[in-house]
């Protein structure tokens, strides 16, 4: 101990003179110190010898002395043994800020032994070439806005790159051996790349299907031609061979009875007959009617379908139908339709139409169709539709389409509308058609209006009549007055220089009891043109042409259509 307080008192820096003094009062206690140390070791010692010592009397406890300087620290004791690992903490959950690593590209997350199964993200951003796919490591880079990939990667079985079209081929043998990756040729309508430099054959080569470009936007509806007249008949074709032998037709009506013989002797009884007596069925309501059924071989009454004749309404007749005549309405006949004349709306009859005459709406004919004649719409006959007369519209006659045909020969239609063959002219100009009130007479004219559209309305139609001359011409016209002595601008229709080019202006003076003036007049720009002269009314009329045309084709290089007064080429 005493070793110890010598080391804390005496290891001290070297000191001033008045330091010095400071610290000989420190010595003067630490002696008193050390010496009450002594006395109370030298007791401690003596007594513990077993010598007897005198003992002094203690004196009263002194003032508590100042507190002494700080010691110096001790050294550092020796570091302990480190614990046990505690088990690893688990992390996950939601996180509430983002994470950013302490220092740019040091930390990894995850490693090859131990990989994250899915990361879900909204966007990735990366450095260049640091993403890498698979187990070889395909690497995937950038370079500014290029896209690096590695060599001879594919994008749908096609290694990327430009392809160069070099021309079009018969077929797959023509490609060549010595092409490069990228090279195509067109073969058909399919395009073929080049996938590998000299391609030893066409597995070198792949076919990337069918070349087209992007739809193109749809341009503006053009305008409707006018309906051509319909061309004159053709020649009759050969007639074919005979057809099979038809059935049997019904036995004709009995002839009417001869006069009755002489009555004879009477002969010797004969031996009583067999069998029962047979009768006829009884009917029901007014007009029932009894037919002979082949099929049951019986008799039977009709009331609510009507069928006479051999095979007429046979096979499911419609409700209300009739069906008279040879074989009319054989076949699935419709509901509340009628066929009249021999084979007249023979198979599959539509509802609600009529058939009447032989072989008029024989087969096929559609809903509410009318068809009067011989074979008048006999095959496919559209909904809606007539057609009267011999062969008319003999085949495939459209829907709401009307003909009346008193030709004599076939006529047929292919679009709805009236018509009616044959019909007569008329000079008269007020109309297109014609209506003879006395007569019901229907006429055409022929005065030629056209209708093309608006060329600058697209909601407008434009309905001209035709100027006859060597060119397809248009005309405006109208009255002007000059109330300046100097000019007057004349305004024409906002369409004009879209429809027309190479105008002529001619401008006609009123005669006001003096000469005649001089006019001078300006070129038509933005549908517009000027007069110019002293002041005067005058009327107008400006020319255009909207069309050329071959005025004088030869003969032998042109088909003339039409018939009439009115043909084309």
């Amino acid at each position: 101990m005493e070793k110890i307080l010598n080391l804390l008192i005496d290891e001290k820096p070297k000191k001033n003179k008045s330091e010095k003094r400071k610290s000989n009062k420190k010595k003067s206690k630490k002696n008193s110190f050390k010496k009450y140390f002594d006395d109370s070791s030298s007791s401690s010692s003596s007594e513990s010898c077993g010598k007897k010592k005198k003992h002094h009397k203690k004196g009263p406890t002194g003032p508590v002395g100042p507190t002494g300087p700080t010691g110096l620290r001790g050294l550092p004791g020796l570091n302990g043994q480190n614990g046990v690992t505690g088990p690893t903490g688990s992390f996950g959950g939601t996180l509430l800020q983002n994470i950013i690593p302490y220092q740019d590209d040091t930390l990894t997350l995850g490693n090859s032994g131990y990989r994250f199964k899915e990361i879900w993200v909204n966007e990735i951003y990366t450095a260049a070439s640091t993403i890498y796919i698979g187990s070889d490591g395909a690497s995937i880079g950038a370079t500014g806005d290029t896209l690096l990939l590695p060599a001879n990667t594919l994008i749908g079985g096609i290694r990327p790159g430009i392809i160069q079209i070099n021309g079009a081929l018969a077929d797959t043998s023509l490609l060549p051996t010595d092409a490069v990756i990228g090279d195509s040729y067109i073969i058909g309508e399919d395009l073929w790349v080049c996938i590998e430099n000299n391609p030893p054959d066409i597995s070198g080569w792949t076919n990337v299907g069918a070349v087209q470009g992007p739809t193109g936007l749809e341009g503006p509806q053009g305008p409707t031609g006018l309906q051509g007249i319909q061309g004159p008949t053709g020649l009759q074709g050969i007639q074919g061979p005979t057809g099979l032998q038809g059935i049997q037709g019904p036995t004709g009506l009995q002839g009417i009875q001869g006069p009755t013989g002489l009555q004879g002797s009477l002969g010797p009884t004969g031996p009583p007959g067999s069998g029962s007596t047979g009768t006829l069925p009884d009917g029901t309501n007014y007009s029932d009617y009894v037919f002979w059924n082949s099929n049951t071989n019986e008799w039977e009454v009709g009331s609510q379908q009507v069928h006479l004749g051999n095979g007429a309404g046979e096979f499911n007749q419609g409700l209300s139908s009739v069906a008279i005549g040879a074989f009319a309405g054989n076949t699935g006949q419709g509901n509340y339709s009628v066929a009249i004349g021999i084979e007249s709306g023979n198979l599959n009859q539509g509802q609600s139409t009529v058939a009447i005459g032989p072989g008029s709406g024989n087969t096929n004919q559609g809903l509410g169709a009318v068809a009067i004649g011989e074979s008048a719409g006999r095959v496919n006959q559209g909904q809606y539709s007539v057609a009267i007369g011999f062969n008319s519209a003999f085949i495939n006659q459209a829907p709401n389409s009307i003909l009346l045909n008193a030709t004599g020969s076939t006529q047929n239609v292919s679009s709805s509308g009236l018509f009616v063959k044959p019909i007569n002219s008329t000079s008269s100009t007020s109309n297109v058609l014609v209506y003879d009130n006395s007569s019901g007479q229907i006429q055409y004219n022929t005065t030629k209006t056209f209708v093309i559209d608006h060329p600058t309305k697209s909601d407008k139609y434009l309905v001209h009549s035709c100027l006859e001359g060597p060119e397809a011409g248009v005309y405006y016209r109208g009255k002007g007055e000059i109330i300046n002595d100097d000019s007057v601008e004349i305004i024409l229709p906002d369409y004009v220089e879209n429809l027309a080019s190479d105008f002529t202006i001619q401008v006609t003076p009123f005669y006001k009891g003096r000469y005649n003036p001089i006019f001078g007049t300006s070129n038509i720009q933005s549908n517009k043109f000027t007069v110019y002269g002293t002041n005067c009314e005058f009327n107008w009329l400006v020319q255009g042409k909207r069309l050329n045309i071959e005025t004088e084709p030869d003969k032998n290089s042109v088909e003339v259509k039409g018939s009439g007064p009115y043909r084309w080429i």
